[in-house]
This record gives C-alpha cells, structure tokens and sequence, in this order.
C-alpha cells in the first residue's frame, strides 16, 4: 500500500513539471470563445518587421536555403503570425483566407503578447509591456483605500469601485491624479500619481493603436 501511495505521489509530481514545462505564449489568432489566457501562456499573434539588414526573407520552409526564398518584407510592417518553430515564425503574406504563407526568423521582428490578463494581488509590482498589432493587455488589481498607484508613458483605460471612464479624461471629478512633489516637467509631468480612495478591486487596460507602442512602467 505505502508502495502504491508514493507511486502516486511521484506521477502526480511528474504530471505537474510536465504541465509546467509545456506552459508558454501561444501562438496564431485565438479560437472563437477561447477563454482570455494569462501572462505566463498569453497570445502572440502579429509581428512587426525589423531586419536590421532589409528586407527580411520570407522562405519556403523554416530553414536557411539558396532556392526557398519566396518573398521580401519591407521593415516595419506588419503580419500575421500562424505557428512558431525553434525560432520561425509562419505567417500570413496577406490577411485573407487562403493566402500564401512563408517563414521569417523571429529575432529579426518586433512581437509581443498580444492578449493576456493578470490578476495582481501583492505589491510592489509593476506593469509594463509592448503590443504589436491588435491587442490587449488587461491587469485586475486589489488596491487598499489610501494606496498610492504611480503611472508613467501612455494612459490604461481604468475602472473600478466608483470609476468608470476613459484615461484620457483624466484628471476628473470621481478620482484625481496627481504630481510627484517637486516636478514641474510641462505639458505633463513625468508622473502621475492617483491615492485610492476605496477598497476594492480595479481594472487597468492597455488596447494596441495596431503599430504598437510600449507602455509604464505602473506600480
């Protein structure tokens, strides 16, 4: 019986490091009513080209030959990634149903997750990222009453207990942001800084303009 018992135990340990090492981004467009993944295993799904000898090749197969170029991508557009392979990516050379598709070497793109959610509930911690192409990066975060969040670079849309409005109409009458003590940077501070005035449980998103940006650090 102790036999069988730790058998079990060590199928359940090898079951649980098998699980974790298989964690990771996926990669292509979500599948209709897929549920929104996580950070850890987030959704990457459009890459921005950036060859720093253009233009990039496309090939054939995801492999460096004389005769499988099939295509060349100017630097900074962007395309749609299908599959990733031990440092290719497979994409889409036009965004319509049966199109041709090629394979160009990931680290001569741009990419990140394009969609994700993270739930936050210990502090420090900071929020920071990049989108290429579509996307959204979505933080929920448990704040305490009189908690001080400090944000740099380009406004989330925010909402929570008492708030509910677009970023960009910030400062407003349901909550302020406010300076950092001391900077007078103009037109806008290098800062913003917002005092939580409830308990509760907040929502910060990040939506891609499609040409990508990076956004933060918050915390």
């Amino acid at each position: 019986m102790k036999q069988r018992q730790t058998l079990c135990s060590l199928l359940a340990i090898l079951m649980l490091l098998s699980a974790t090492a298989v964690a990771g981004p996926l990669f292509g467009l979500p599948n209709p009513g897929e549920d929104t993944p996580t950070r850890e295993n987030c959704r990457i799904y459009y890459l921005r080209v950036n060859d720093s000898e253009p233009p990039l090749n496309v090939r054939s197969s995801p492999e460096v030959k004389p005769d499988n170029v099939i295509a060349t991508l100017p630097n900074y557009s962007f395309y749609q990634i299908l599959a990733e392979q031990e440092g290719w990516f497979q994409i889409a050379l036009a965004l319509k149903i049966g199109a041709a598709t090629g394979w160009v070497v990931a680290n001569r793109t741009d990419y990140g997750c394009n969609f994700f959610h993270e739930m936050i509930t210990a502090f420090p911690y900071t929020m920071q990222g990049k989108i290429f192409g579509p996307g959204s990066h979505n933080y929920i975060l448990d704040l305490t009453k009189g908690q001080i969040l400090v944000l740099q670079g380009d406004w989330p849309d925010f909402s929570g207990p008492g708030v509910s409005s677009k970023s960009r109409e910030f400062p407003n009458r349901q909550y302020t942001w406010w300076r950092k003590s001391g900077d007078t940077t103009t037109p806008e501070p290098l800062e913003w800084r917002w005092t939580v005035t409830q308990s509760g449980r907040y929502k910060m998103s990040y939506d891609s303009n499609f040409k990508g940006f990076q956004y933060g650090p918050v915390w």
